[in-house]
């Protein structure tokens, strides 16, 4: 993105940073709408999915990911949502053997 494409009160001065591009919200849509798509995320370290069937949700805007340790020398990433209705399919961390739709019980299994 251009400095042209930055809305005037957001744009980088000589000295420093405006503090709009810290606490308002326009600004944090913006970088939803424009940045966030474009870039590389760290959802988790690895650690913190240790154990097959262990995972972990990921959210950034109003986006929704599960990170799961599918087997012990993989991990996979995965909408959080049922293919049928959107229901998520996952909050917080936690181990499982499947993925229970919660709406229509639908399965999906630890590698989609």
């Amino acid at each position: 993105m251009t400095q042209d494409a930055v809305p005037e009160r957001w744009r980088l001065g000589p000295d420093s940073l405006p503090r709009g591009r810290y606490v308002d919200r326009e600004f944090l849509e913006l970088e939803h709408e424009r940045l966030f798509p474009r870039i590389w995320q760290m959802a988790c370290r690895e650690e913190e999915v240790p154990a097959v069937g262990s995972f972990l949700e990921y959210a950034i805007g109003d986006q929704s990911f599960l990170v799961v340790r599918v087997a012990a020398d993989e991990i996979r990433a995965f909408y959080n949502a049922c293919i049928h209705r959107g229901t998520r399919l996952g909050k917080g961390s936690g181990r499982v053997k499947e993925f229970r739709c919660p709406f229509h019980g639908w399965r999906y299994a630890l590698d989609g």
